[in-house]
């Protein structure tokens, strides 16, 4: 589709895009677009943010308070959540008066909330074709509908302010409390226009656009499917929420899909609530007395997360194929809310903390796992004989070191297979967790627990594809950046630092103690503080609320490493969790 945009409607994506709300949020949001157009006083939009007594200043005081806006500060690192699926490249031209123009990059959710205005108001390119948008051709017994590329649409500041109405977020939210309703503000732009926006529709006797599809002489109303199919998702997307939130305790998680709901919503909103409810008849629907010998067949709570995101995904799919007859352009965006669901889906908080409790470290009767509290973390190299490398790992074990990873960077590939045979040996059927740092390929030759990579290092997604899923996969992190990504690869922990300057790692700077809070407050997966932690600042760590610790030289070059080993467990007693 072509946006063509007014010189007014310019002037607000010039002024939207020269707004930071928040830091190193560069793009344009309903937010940004609504304080442009309140300083776009001649405009249309303007005038009637002015009928309802708004201005400016009392949206940032209702929904803005605490943005610091900058028209000229250069953006910060982006604070991002989860790594979400990239959305993909704009699909929206804009010119003016014939001309190209760049009007700044648009949010994934203000710029599917333009395209649902678009669609219901653009006009048929003429110069391309003469048949109007959305008219279902039943000739010789077909359904079509014009595609999109034969659509132009101009941009006024009324459909900007529309678009900001349809927003599911907060500006939206504070634009309809304040009186402003989109089928009202539909009909206004229609009467302004003299555009149908639901053009080549048939309507019903209570005014609703009941599209029908012939099938074997009778007719099946889409709006009802739409209706139903969005009914379903919404209430599979809710469950997946809860869960998240109080079950899991993920506040990451939940805001994630907290903000998937809002983005279904927006695309809903183009099929309006009383339309849908006067086409909507549960008690003639054929489907509400099927049931299925499973469908109430729940074991465990993957049963309820596994059903849930296939009736979200199966949803959507029926949402997009059926809007394609009508809304083709609100048809990609739910193809684009399944795809965002998979991806959602591969994380691993959802699945895998529930089960990491169950999970048995791999040939070995014991019971370790990454969920008890509180664990110590040793890090032990290969030291200058295979006797010496057995002695300190037998202390490291009889001290009640809970894991231990095997890390040398400067042995061979045959001295580090040698070492570890010998450490899972020592192990044996022992509560404790056996990591090869960096090699998954070793770690497989040698039966190791599990795997622990850095930044510079295979991506979790990759080592997992080595070592299987019985495998835990470890991620060293050292910013809140990098543990979300960690997460989203498919993480089982992550290391959090280094917290202190440390002899092992170098670092020009230690990420410190704000970062384990971080981690503690976000972060649902096994975390372990690690960089520079000894006997005497490990209270001072565990006050974050990080109950893990990773230490090296502190063990393993201290007089007695039996000793201090237990003399950390002391200090875990000590800050009230028992081992």
């Amino acid at each position: 589709m072509r946006f063509d945009l007014t010189n007014a409607s310019y002037r607000v994506f010039q002024r939207a895009d020269k707004l930071r709300l928040q830091p190193g949020m560069s793009v344009i949001d309903a937010a940004k677009v609504l304080l442009a157009l309140f300083d776009e006083e001649e405009s249309r939009a303007a005038d009637w943010l002015n009928e309802k007594e708004l201005t400016a200043d009392d949206f940032r005081s209702a929904v803005l308070s605490g943005a610091a806006e900058n028209d000229n500060e250069e953006p910060a690192p982006p604070l991002t959540e989860y790594p979400a699926p990239k959305p993909p490249p704009s699909v929206l031209r804009f010119y003016l008066d014939d001309v190209h123009v760049d009007a700044g990059k648009l949010t994934p959710e203000f710029q599917s909330a333009l395209e649902i205005v678009a669609h219901r108001f653009a006009q048929t390119d003429r110069r391309k074709t003469d048949i109007p948008t959305g008219v279902i051709s039943t000739a010789g017994g077909g359904v079509k509908t014009i595609a999109a590329a034969a659509l132009r649409f101009t941009v006024a500041t009324e459909h900007l302010l529309l678009a900001a109405v349809l927003d599911d977020g907060k500006t939206g939210q504070y634009l309809r409390d304040k009186g402003f309703d989109a089928a009202g503000l539909y009909q206004r732009i229609e009467t302004l226009s003299g555009v149908n926006p639901v053009p080549a529709a048939e309507e019903n006797s209570a005014g609703t656009a009941a599209v029908q599809i012939a099938v074997d002489g009778g007719s099946v109303p889409v709006l009802r499917i739409i209706d139903a199919a969005a009914n379903r998702s919404r209430e599979a997307v809710r469950v997946l929420e809860d869960y998240a939130r109080f079950i899991l305790g993920d506040a990451a998680l939940t805001r994630q899909l907290k903000e998937f709901r809002h983005a279904l919503q927006t695309a809903l909103n183009i099929f309006p609530l009383p339309e849908r409810l006067a086409v909507r008849n549960t008690e003639s629907d054929v489907g509400t007395d099927i049931e299925t010998a499973d469908e109430y067949d729940r074991q465990t709570l993957d049963d309820i997360l596994s059903a849930n995101f296939s009736r979200l995904q199966e949803s959507l799919r029926s949402l997009e194929e059926f809007a394609k007859l009508t809304q083709p352009l609100t048809a990609k965006v739910f193809e684009q809310l399944r795809y965002r669901s998979y991806t959602i889906q591969m994380l691993p908080v959802p699945v895998k903390q529930v089960k990491q409790a169950e999970m048995t470290v791999p040939d070995n009767t014991g019971a370790a796992s990454l969920t008890s509290l509180p664990q110590l973390y040793v890090l032990l190299d290969c030291r200058s004989s295979e006797a010496e490398f057995a002695s300190l790992a037998k202390q490291l074990v009889d001290g009640g070191v809970n894991i231990i990873q095997l890390r040398d960077k400067t042995a061979d590939e045959r001295t580090l297979l040698s070492r570890s045979r010998i450490l899972r040996e020592i192990i044996g059927e022992k509560d404790v967790l056996f990591m090869m740092n960096d090699r998954p390929d070793l770690a497989v030759l040698a039966q190791a627990d599990g795997v622990h990579v850095g930044q510079d290092e295979l991506p979790a997604a990759a080592v997992r594809q080595i070592v299987g899923s019985r495998m835990f996969v470890g991620v060293s992190t050292h910013n809140i950046v990098q543990a979300r990504q960690a997460v989203a690869d498919g993480a089982d922990y992550i290391g959090a630092g280094p917290v202190f300057e440390s002899a092992t790692k170098e670092f020009s700077e230690p990420a410190g103690l704000e970062f384990l809070r971080e981690i503690a407050a976000e972060i649902a997966l096994p975390a372990f503080a690690i960089g520079g932690i000894t006997l005497s600042n490990a209270e001072e760590v565990l006050s974050t609320g990080i109950m893990r610790l990773a230490v090296s030289s502190a063990v393993i070059e201290s007089e007695n490493p039996q000793e201090t080993a237990e003399a950390f467990q002391r200090i875990f007693e000590k800050n009230g969790e028992k081992r």
